[in-house]
């Protein structure tokens, strides 16, 4: 008994709440041991107030309590750790997310430093082959050029030396035409007429019937005057077969310069067609690069971002969550000392040497007790003051409870109570006057517990929303992004698959057209050919047929023919020149048989080149146009198979879409809850928070003013 009155007292020494539940609040996790042992010491005091008042068992009371303060502090370990477990099942998702994230971020960036390597490096080979073609464009176009003007001047020559090779041959064909005019011999009286006077009758009629039945040489004539320009006729004629020789080899020598020439010129277009279109495809294909390359820059800029704030937000949420799981051990371990002491103290207190005793000394605890009581009340202030006190903070506070308590202190100050013997105790009036005042101290102080306990539930309910929100957001513009990123490049591989089936439709056709103008090509060729070795032979039987017959005649002598008769002797004699056919004119018939045949015989050659080099120009085409289809072919199917790949991820990322914005939405309409519960009347909480501290304040130091420390 003398153990339990002594106990209150040592306590009320060590905290400065005695009889009250208003020990300080810790600050910090050291005070906590310090603030337990206070409220400890507090239930037992209270036990002890309560059994002097209610004639109840203070140590039943305390025993009560204390089981009250375990069960309370099993509760609250017990809450604490469900937080903590999901605080950690939280963090652990969270971080495994994040680094999933992170890993996949990695890897595609060191794709897209790949791929931005590759059209790099692609883009710089098409803009050198670009400048190649380019160069080879230019010298091709010059070329052409230069030929053309080339042959230009040549025709312009030509024709100058063929007309005056025209003129000079037609001139001498005019002089040769005057000259002849004049070749003959100027005839006299025929011998016939000459000899009738002096032959016999019988003698002309003879020489007349010769003459007469002779088919080919014609009489003599008794010419006056006999021509003596034979042999400017023989050089004007050989002249003229010069010139017509001359001209000829002119006019070959033309047709092989502008054969030489279309060919050149053939080539050189050909070769300009085909690098321009070889330009346009790789223009083509550098532009293709270009763009797959910003896309590329534009993906890697977003992707490095987003993997920077990812990992800047797994960092501060590893630091806050171990920070989090530190304070937890913390407050785990003082819990578990708590709950210790209270059970070491209800062991204690329930065994023989207190609860045993209680009972049977139970009017001395309470002497003892009311004398303990007494002596705290030394030092106190008046009742009045105290009343003066609240009244005047109740009014400065616009406090309804403090103005209750006053109206129920003065309530009870005016009362007269008395004992069970009828004897008046002022103490007793006090004591209910202390317990009103603790009664709404408790109540207030519930309250601000409650409260405490609200603000916590927010904290983590609105720290917990807000990295859900915040992830839930980066999930919804990260697919977001994607769906466009993908539905970008599907309509992108959709127009390049079109593009590649136009390329292939354009392929098959032009092979198709080539297929069948080089088998018209052919065909003309095969014609040609044949034409030009049937005129070859009809030219060389007409040369053979001529060439036998002149040169038969080139041999051909005079005819001479002598006659006698008697002592009347006539003679006759042959021509001046001995006709051998037109010679000069058939030379030049055969010349230019001979250069028809050239150009028979050219025309095969030239043709029969044309069309093997023509033949392996469409062979080297189609060779070309099969492998082009080939590749393209590949190319498309790579696209469609790609086009599909990304057509599933985005079905996929749609989903995924849907679902994370469900979340998010989810998200937002409990935070809408949130903010009504927690941040609305935030401005209100804290303006009540004061007031119950200063309530609670006022309450403790009027309770200290009358004794109650």
């Amino acid at each position: 008994g003398a153990t339990a009155a002594a106990f209150p007292v040592q306590a009320a020494n060590s905290c400065r709440c005695l009889l009250c539940l208003g020990c300080e609040q810790p600050q910090t996790d050291q005070q906590l041991p310090a603030a337990m042992k206070c409220r400890a010491v507090t239930v037992l005091l209270l036990g002890a107030v309560s059994s002097v008042a209610d004639q109840v068992s203070p140590v039943q009371k305390v025993i009560e309590l204390l089981n009250g303060m375990t069960a309370k502090g099993e509760q609250e370990m017990a809450a604490d750790q469900t937080q903590h477990d999901e605080q950690t099942t939280f963090c652990e998702e969270t971080l495994r997310d994040k680094g999933r994230a992170m890993e996949r971020a990695g890897e595609k960036i060191e794709q897209l430093n790949a791929d931005i390597a590759k059209f790099e490096s692609s883009i710089k080979t098409y803009s050198n082959q670009l400048a190649t073609y380019e160069q080879d464009i230019n010298r091709d176009t010059k070329d052409k050029e230069d030929a053309i003007a080339l042959r230009k001047q040549q025709k312009t020559d030509f024709d100058l030396a063929l007309a005056d090779y025209t003129a000079s041959i037609n001139s001498i064909g005019l002089a040769l035409g005057k000259i002849n005019k004049q070749a003959h011999n100027r005839a006299q009286a025929s011998l016939l007429q000459i000899s009738k006077a002096s032959k016999p009758q019988d003698a002309t009629r003879a020489l007349t019937a010769f003459l007469q039945s002779s088919p080919v040489v014609a009489a003599p004539e008794a010419a006056g005057y006999e021509f003596q320009s034979g042999n400017i006729i023989t050089m004007l004629e050989d002249l003229s077969a010069k010139f017509i020789q001359e001209k000829n080899d002119l006019e070959l020598n033309e047709l092989k310069e502008k054969n030489a020439h279309e060919s050149l010129v053939a080539g050189l277009t050909a070769q300009l067609a085909n690098t321009n279109k070889a330009k346009e495809t790789k223009t083509g294909f550098k532009n293709t690069a270009e763009s797959k390359l910003a896309a590329a820059k534009v993906d890697h800029s977003d992707t490095t971002a987003e993997l920077e704030t990812d990992t800047k937000y797994s960092k501060e949420l590893d630091t806050e969550c171990k920070s989090k799981a530190a304070d937890f051990m913390s407050r785990k371990k003082l819990r578990g000392e708590e709950l210790e002491a209270i059970a070491k103290a209800t062991d204690i207190i329930g065994g023989n040497a207190v609860n045993g005793s209680s009972v049977k000394h139970s009017r001395l605890l309470q002497v003892d007790l009311a004398t303990a009581l007494a002596s705290l009340r030394t030092g106190r202030r008046p009742l009045d003051g105290v009343l003066k006190q609240l009244q005047s903070q109740a009014g400065d506070l616009h406090s309804r409870a403090l103005s209750l308590v006053v109206q129920q202190i003065s309530s009870v100050q005016h009362q007269a109570p008395v004992t069970a013997a009828g004897v008046r105790t002022p103490d007793e009036t006090m004591l209910k006057i202390k317990t009103l005042m603790q009664e709404l101290l408790g109540k207030l102080q519930e309250q601000q517990e409650a409260e405490i306990s609200q603000k916590s539930f927010c904290d983590k309910e609105l720290g917990t929303n807000k990295i859900t929100r915040a992830d839930k957001t980066d999930a919804v513009d990260t697919l977001t992004a994607n769906i466009d990123q993908l539905t970008t490049s599907i309509a992108t591989l959709t127009e390049e698959s079109a593009d590649l089936s136009d390329q292939l439709t354009k392929i098959a056709s032009a092979l198709a057209k080539a297929t069948a103008l080089r088998q018209d090509e052919k065909a003309k060729n095969m014609e040609t050919i044949a034409d030009a070795k049937a005129a070859q032979k009809a030219v060389a039987q007409a040369l053979d047929v001529l060439q036998d017959f002149y040169s038969k005649a080139s041999g051909a002598t005079a005819f001479v023919q002598r006659e006698e008769a008697g002592d009347d002797e006539a003679t006759l004699e042959t021509q001046p020149r001995p006709y051998k056919g037109q010679q000069g004119a058939a030379a030049g018939i055969v010349r230019m048989l001979e250069v028809v045949m050239e150009d028979f015989s050219r025309l095969e050659t030239d043709t029969d080149a044309a069309e093997e080099a023509a033949d392996k120009e469409f062979r080297d085409f189609s060779a070309d146009s099969n492998i082009d289809k080939a590749s393209k072919e590949t190319v498309k199917q790579q696209t469609e198979e790609k086009k599909e790949d990304q057509t599933t991820k985005l079905s996929q990322t749609k989903a995924d879409l849907a679902s994370s914005q469900k979340e998010l939405d989810a998200a937002n309409t409990y935070y809408e809850e949130l903010y009504s519960k927690c941040l609305d009347v935030e401005v209100d909480s804290k303006g009540a928070t004061a007031k119950r501290e200063a309530e609670i304040k006022a309450l403790k130091d009027a309770l200290a003013s009358l004794g109650a420390r």
